[in-house]
């Protein structure tokens, strides 16, 4: 490494520590000063120069000024025409920057087009199975759910699942949610059989479990309602009926109901009475408060995506879009 780089590393690693701290500001005067002595000094084609750029495009893009930042990625994306293995990562880092900055924007279906570029890259790096393959997978699952392709939803959650199946750290509840999740798909593009069976499957992992009751309950009725769409109604009424039981022994006063478990309730009732179109839309609609958002409304969108990459455990940048969701609401 240059001694240039080796004088101003430590400088781009403190503006990287504001940035982390939330001091943008600070953050921004800091790189701002380096950036401009690595172009002064003609060092700008030192790699120290793609960690500044993605460490000031961060900043950028942490204060909403997208077109800045991913005026930054792309510059330093350009950089990277090696076809050795660590410039090949990097290039994979810096597109999933771009991704994330075109959902923060709103723009779902640009950033599900760079997640696709991103995982055939992740294949060919890393291969079929590694995790990080698996976390774009489950990335382009969230954002295919969000535009309302359930289809390309089905596809990535199927091989999301497969790969949750022979992984040592997906068990219990991680596992179930995984199985639950493509269930609720397939019930959605209505493959009620292949959904009755994921639900079972589910249902076995979180009986397993005591502190999952309330969950237990809810797929219970999921499982009783893909039953009843197959026209096997008094088998769903006794599933329904038997959901609603344990959803009513297990109620705490603490925690109120959500709209979605009353909506779910009056399935249960409806079920009980053998009025199953009537269950069957209440508990539609009950899964539309979870899992659906409409698509002009980009605050709703990019919450729905925070939940559902909450709900299959992959949050580790779902608060930066929660509060990005929130500050459209705001500003709507």
């Amino acid at each position: 490494m240059s001694n240039f780089s080796d004088q101003w590393d430590p400088c781009v690693e403190a503006g990287r520590r504001a940035y982390e701290m939330g001091s943008y500001q600070e953050a921004e005067e800091i790189l701002t000063s380096v950036l401009n002595k690595f172009e002064e000094e003609k060092h700008s084609r030192d790699m120290s120069f793609v960690t500044l750029l993605v460490a000031y495009a961060r900043v950028k893009r942490e204060t909403n000024e997208f077109s800045d930042a991913l005026s930054l990625y792309y510059r330093a994306l350009s950089m990277l025409n090696s076809p050795h293995t660590l410039q090949k990562a990097t290039s994979i880092l810096i597109l999933q920057e771009i991704a994330f900055s075109f959902c923060l924007m709103g723009k779902i279906g640009q950033a599900r087009e760079k997640e696709k570029r991103i995982l055939s890259l992740i294949d060919e790096l890393f291969g079929f199975d590694s995790q990080a393959a698996d976390d774009c997978t489950v990335r382009l699952a969230c954002l295919s759910w969000v535009m309302n392709d359930m289809d390309s939803a089905s596809v990535y959650l199927r091989r999301h699942l497969s790969f949750a199946r022979k992984s040592s750290s997906q068990t219990g509840n991680s596992l179930a949610s995984s199985i639950i999740l493509l269930a609720h798909c397939l019930y959605r593009i209505g493959n009620y059989s292949e959904a009755e069976s994921l639900f079972k499957e589910a249902l076995a992992i979180l009986a397993s479990d005591s502190s999952l009751q309330k969950q237990y309950s809810y797929v219970s009725n999921e499982l009783g309602m893909s039953v009843c769409a197959q026209g096997r109604y008094e088998e769903a009424r006794h599933i329904c009926k038997k959901a609603a039981e344990e959803r009513q022994a297990h109620q705490c006063e603490e925690s109120s109901e959500s709209e979605s478990d009353t909506l779910n309730n009056l399935a249960d009732v409806y079920c009980s009475k053998g009025m199953f179109e009537i269950a069957q839309a209440f508990c539609r609609n009950a899964d539309s408060l979870r899992w659906e958002a409409p698509l002009e409304d980009t605050g709703a969108c990019l919450a729905l995506y925070s939940q559902l990459l909450k709900h299959i455990g992959a949050e580790p940048s779902t608060s930066r879009i929660d509060r990005r969701a929130r500050e459209l609401e705001s500003a709507a």
